[in-house]
């Protein structure tokens, strides 16, 4: 890609979520500069004192520290040279660049987070349950200050071009694929917005194991193809738990091809109603529930990572 064109790569998301990671190799591939606004944060955390929780916190109150980082990837703005930047507000500072969002399990951010030992301005906390709940908890001090200091919500999925789900592919699986949509995207062309495994897909009817064979050996060629239309599964969502709306056979053809990310397009969520007239909460109510669930694991041969709180009816 020609450095000309000057169109940056922003990237942020859910904490545990391999930004870093994948910002690194993302450098690597096409030879960019890296710059990263959390170890800029870690380090004035290390000198004050403070874990990054409580440096968020203390954010809220003393503006000085943020002003500090948010000039320095402004400047980036007038640099020459092309970046990948890791950092919560970069996709609201920069004028030009392809905006990434990455999205996890919890539990699964909690694990990395525990794991890497490199984290040692995190709070100590070893039990998974209770650092998924710090996690989250230190996401919403930072969503809360930027909401109010810049009136921009870091939550918000509409503000990005590309939101992609990393609890389950590896690193490599989801460069490759950024770099892919980053080439369409600088080209004009139309790219599909919300990626995930389709293993991260919770079902909403009932599958047999006949059909489900049928559908990956006859189906599978389409899956990750985001040039076909056909090839997007249409699902809800509620709280932070994706269900398939439409596209059962599609998904299972993916976990048969092994496929890592599939497009998919999400048609409502929470209290919106749907085409039919219902609510999606009430759609998922109706819809699903555990024995579906496990049905579904026993069919397509694999365990979910977690499982949706629990409904009334499951």
């Amino acid at each position: 890609m020609n450095k000309m064109s000057k169109l940056n790569i922003t990237i942020t998301g859910e904490l545990g979520s391999g930004k870093s990671s994948i910002a690194k190799a993302l450098c690597k591939m096409l030879d960019y500069k890296y710059f990263y606004t959390g170890g800029i944060q870690r380090q004035i955390g290390k000198k004050s004192g403070m874990n990054t929780l409580e440096l968020n916190y203390f954010s809220e109150t003393n503006h000085d520290i943020d002003k500090y980082i948010d000039d320095l990837v402004i400047k980036l703005n007038d640099d020459e040279d092309s970046y990948v930047i890791d950092s919560r507000m970069a996709w609201h500072f920069i004028h030009k660049s392809f905006k990434i969002f990455t999205m996890v399990n919890p539990v699964v951010a909690a694990k990395r987070v525990i794991a890497d030992k490199h984290r040692d301005s995190e709070p100590i906390v070893e039990d998974i349950y209770e650092k998924s709940l710090n996690l989250l908890e230190r996401r919403a001090a930072e969503d809360k200050r930027f909401k109010t200091k810049y009136g921009v919500d870091c939550s918000e999925l509409t503000n990005f071009d590309l939101v992609i789900d990393t609890t389950l592919p590896t690193v490599e699986e989801i460069s490759k694929l950024i770099l892919k949509l980053y080439a369409d995207f600088s080209n004009n062309a139309a790219i599909n917005k919300y990626w995930v495994s389709p293993k991260s897909l919770f079902p909403t009817q009932d599958v047999r194991k006949d059909e489900t064979d049928e559908a990956g050996k006859i189906n599978g060629y389409i899956c990750g193809n985001d040039d076909d239309n056909n090839s997007v599964v249409k699902t809800v969502k509620l709280g932070s738990d994706l269900f398939i709306y439409d596209g059962h056979k599609r998904v299972s053809a993916c976990v048969f091809n092994k496929i890592p990310l599939i497009p998919v397009d999400i048609l409502a969520k929470e209290y919106d109603k749907l085409p039919t007239g219902n609510r999606v909460s009430d759609f998922i109510e109706k819809t699903y529930n555990r024995g579906r669930l496990q049905e579904w694991e026993d069919v397509n041969g694999f365990t979910f990572e977690s499982y949706p709180k629990s409904r009334k009816n499951c």
